[in-house]
């Protein structure tokens, strides 16, 4: 009989501590689930941001109607057609060059980044601008566009053209898209120049 309450008095015993446990746990648990608290996080998304095209390590030929026009190489080349402005974009150096009918090579243009509006038909290219013509001048400048619609390159920014035994340095210019014609604005510069021989 004793044994009997004895067991008795243990199993209320148990159940008391499983009672409390039960207790405290369900209470820990309710109690973190009441101060749960949703949080809103803004995030700046915009299609501006989302490429449609990645390619890396590009070196391509590009023809029209049949002709090889353009060989053009680069690192990194992301397309964004989602903009406002639809663009190709170049963050690790550009590199082009421009051939006629006879692949016989026109220009060649590099530089740090470029940029091409699409629907505009319009490059923009930025940084250590090099462009070197079918005569073997050079010119280099910070910041130059290409204008493919109008057939014209053109820059705001200081120029500088060396070859041909002259050197000139100008505040803006324009030229054709070949760089057989241009005008340079406030230039100035050096000219070797031969003298002739007077007669004696």
């Amino acid at each position: 009989m004793e044994r009997c309450d004895q067991n008795k008095k243990t199993r209320h015993a148990i159940l008391r501590v499983w009672g409390v446990l039960v207790f405290f746990v369900s209470s820990l648990f309710f109690g973190c689930q009441d101060k749960r608290t949703t949080e809103v996080v803004q995030h700046d998304f915009s299609l501006d941001s989302i490429y449609t095209m990645f390619t890396d390590s590009v070196d391509v030929l590009i023809s029209d109607s049949g002709c090889t026009q353009y060989r053009m190489k680069t690192l990194e080349w992301y397309v964004y057609e989602k903009r406002e402005r639809p663009c190709w974009y170049f963050p690790k150096g550009f590199y082009a060059e421009k051939f006629d009918e006879q692949k016989k090579k026109l220009a060649q243009v590099k530089s740090d980044t470029a940029y091409y509006y699409m629907n505009e038909e319009l490059w923009d290219f930025i940084g250590h601008v090099s462009i070197l013509n079918l005569a073997g001048e050079r010119f280099t400048t910070q910041h130059l566009y290409w204008d493919k619609n109008k057939g014209r390159v053109f820059s705001d920014d200081t120029v500088r053209i060396e070859g041909l035994g002259r050197s000139l340095v100008g505040s803006h210019f324009e030229a054709s898209q070949n760089f057989e014609q241009y005008t340079f604005y406030n230039n100035v510069g050096q000219m070797d120049v031969k003298e002739e021989e007077s007669p004696q």
